[in-house]
């Protein structure tokens, strides 16, 4: 009778999530978030930003995943993305000088509703994005992401791991801890035989420095920082961990908890294709095990999602806004929480700091999240950590018996990653990058391995770039946060199994994802902002992973600040070698007032690759005296990746 009872609950339930999100979550949501009682909590968060589009410069992608060449041209020319610039009175970014408080213990959360990836979008009276910002377009309401089988995945990871060099892994420090418990082999780290046989599949034949150290520390109980080098093996390093110590709950507990919509461990990530990626090797990890694991993020069906929750979730992976939603809805619960674990945290972290990460700050204001404090572990990861938000992370972590800081596992020597070469190349103006772009991805054809990752700053000039390359024959797309979920993972997919050679991207690409035989990342644009080194150090992991690979950056006369840092992070990672001499030059003296040489007639063109974004002309894009941009077509140089995630 009283499993009948449940069953009819549930049913019920989910009829009525089932009949919300059929009519909207906008009223249901404003109530229960605007409750000010809701969250009533002296460890608030409060800031908005607010990026606007205007809907005439938006791109309509009539071409597969790039824009319509023909509609994005105006006299001949592609309209002025890659032209002298300008700024676009489409595209101003707006602050309305609320944000982070002058204490980390003193601010408040301002009730509102929030537009981002978590599937959610912004209807307060005072922001009006319904006016200002462009509706990005969504993924089909039927939209599922494509689900991989364990045993595919497991056999792709099997032929990576043939003749990977792990012993040239960077070594590792743990500090504000005396144990000394490095695991040496998988035989002797005490997990359990049915995650043993799952690491054997995977043919991880020897323990990587992060996973040698973090692994006891995680089933000792402890809350942990883990720094490691990009593609250094760190989400197994806390999965493994915490599958095993999953597993030692009874089951008989366990699913009776799990079907009341209470997780047992809540992952994070700052984008959804990191999130999905960490779903996977979770999966892999938890195969056979009777550990169940949920992945969630926006676009992906909300009743969905839930659906599956309640069927059994001890795991759930999730991008921070739909998280947050699940949570301020009461839709799932966190008495059970056991881990919290924040990937890429100093990302996530410095968001909140700023105040453009309302939806982590309200996870980490929920009361129930702070009742959680003493039986939840809490551990981040990235391969760069700020000292601001080492110091910001102490407020949601606790130290061990007698210590008074956090334990951290920390790079011995230098950021970056050694497997990865660094090659700099003098550029100043879209038509100097594109003939270096031209000679770098002409040297990879033909290579056995040929996929080439390029970052850009700005969403439209990653559209423009991928159509200009298919112009001249190339396989290539672009990804960046203003395409729908559902294009967004096609063209991760299409790059990862080699059939397109080159995404082009913005940073949305440039955090944890881990991208099968990448060759060469390519930065077209150097990142900018307060955190544009651990941006960079970021970007060029992405190759380097298993095996060496070359990161190309084009330099200009606006990227010397960050290239005085990039030298010194070079020098700490033992990577001075790699510096070119005229980098040292320009470090210790100016750049010229004419800035570097400047080269004629390379652009992008119908006829060769070295024409202009026009069709055909041979005139450079940018340096022919007879292009005069009109002030609608310019385009703004200081759009930032407004809402990359």
């Amino acid at each position: 009778m009283q499993n009948q009872e449940h069953k009819s609950m549930n049913s019920d339930r989910y009829n009525e999530l089932h009949n919300r999100e059929l009519r909207g979550r906008n009223d249901d949501y404003h109530d229960r978030y605007n409750d000010k009682n809701r969250y009533e909590n002296t460890r608030g968060f409060k800031g908005e930003r607010a990026s606007n589009f205007d809907r005439n410069n938006s791109i309509r992608d009539e071409i597969g995943n790039v824009p319509s060449y023909k509609n994005q041209t105006r006299g001949g020319s592609f309209n002025n993305e890659f032209g002298s610039g300008g700024r676009s009175d489409g595209f101003e970014q707006h602050d309305d000088g609320r944000g982070f408080g002058t204490s980390r213990r003193d601010f408040q959360l301002e009730p509102r509703k929030f537009y981002n990836s978590g599937g959610f979008e912004d209807s307060s009276p005072s922001n009006q994005r319904d006016q200002l910002m462009e509706q990005r377009e969504r993924a089909p309401r039927d939209w599922e992401p494509e689900q991989i089988s364990v045993e595919e995945m497991i056999a792709e990871v099997t032929d990576d791991m043939e003749g990977i060099e792990v012993d040239s892994d960077q070594k590792l420090n743990v500090i504000n801890c005396d144990d000394d418990v490095k695991l040496s082999s998988w035989k002797n780290s005490g997990l359990n035989e049915k995650i043993l046989k799952n690491v054997e599949a995977l043919n991880y034949t020897k323990v990587r420095p992060i996973q040698a150290a973090v692994i006891p520390l995680v089933l000792r109980g402890y809350d942990l920082m883990g720094q490691a080098e990009t593609g250094g093996g760190k989400t197994a390093a806390f999965g493994l961990p915490i599958v095993h110590k999953l597993m030692s709950i009874p089951d008989e507990e366990r699913t009776q908890k799990s079907r009341h919509l209470m997780p047992y461990c809540i992952i994070l990530a700052p984008v959804r294709e990191l999130a999905r990626q960490i779903y996977n090797q979770f999966r892999i990890y938890s195969r056979g095990t009777g550990i169940n694991v949920v992945v969630s993020y926006g676009e992906m069906s909300r009743y969905k999602s839930l659906e599956e929750i309640s069927r059994g979730c001890d795991i759930l992976i999730g991008t921070c806004g739909r998280i947050m939603d699940f949570i301020s809805k009461g839709d799932i619960r966190l008495e059970n929480l056991r881990f919290f674990v924040l990937d890429e945290a100093d990302r996530l972290l410095e968001d909140v700091h700023k105040g453009s990460g309302p939806h982590l700050a309200t996870i980490l204001n929920c009361p129930e999240f702070v009742n959680t404090a003493k039986q939840r572990q809490t551990l981040l990861f990235s391969a760069t950590f700020s000292p601001m938000v080492e110091n910001f992370a102490e407020d949601i972590m606790k130290p061990i018996s007698g210590q008074n800081k956090i334990v951290r596992v920390v790079l011995a020597q230098g950021r970056l990653n050694p497997r990865v070469n660094l090659v700099f190349e003098e550029a100043n103006g879209i038509a100097e990058k594109n003939e270096k772009l031209e000679n770098i991805l002409s040297k990879s054809r033909g290579k056995a391995r040929n996929k080439t990752l390029i970052f850009v700053k700005q969403k439209k000039r990653s559209d423009f770039l991928a159509s200009a390359l298919l112009q001249q024959g190339i396989n290539a797309r672009s990804i960046n946060g203003d395409r729908p979920q559902n294009t967004r993972e096609e063209a991760l997919r299409e790059f990862k199994s080699g059939k397109i050679n080159v995404l082009v991207g913005t940073d949305v690409c440039s955090r944890g994802l881990d991208i099968r035989d990448l060759d060469q990342v390519v930065n077209y644009d150097l990142p900018d902002g307060n955190d544009a080194i651990d941006t960079f150090i970021h970007r060029v992991g992405r190759t380097g992973r298993l095996r060496p690979g070359t990161a190309y950056s084009f330099i200009g006369d606006d990227d010397k600040s960050l290239m005085s840092e990039i030298i010194k992070v070079m020098k700490d990672s033992n990577k001075e070698d790699q510096i070119p001499s005229w980098m040292k030059t320009r470090q210790s003296g100016n750049f010229s007032s004419e800035g570097f040489p400047a080269t004629k007639g390379f652009g992008f063109g119908g006829a060769s690759f070295t024409g202009s974004f026009g069709e055909g002309s041979g005139k450079a894009f940018g340096s022919s005296s007879s292009f005069k941009p009109s002030t609608e077509t310019k385009i703004n140089e200081e759009e930032k990746s407004e809402e990359p995630w």
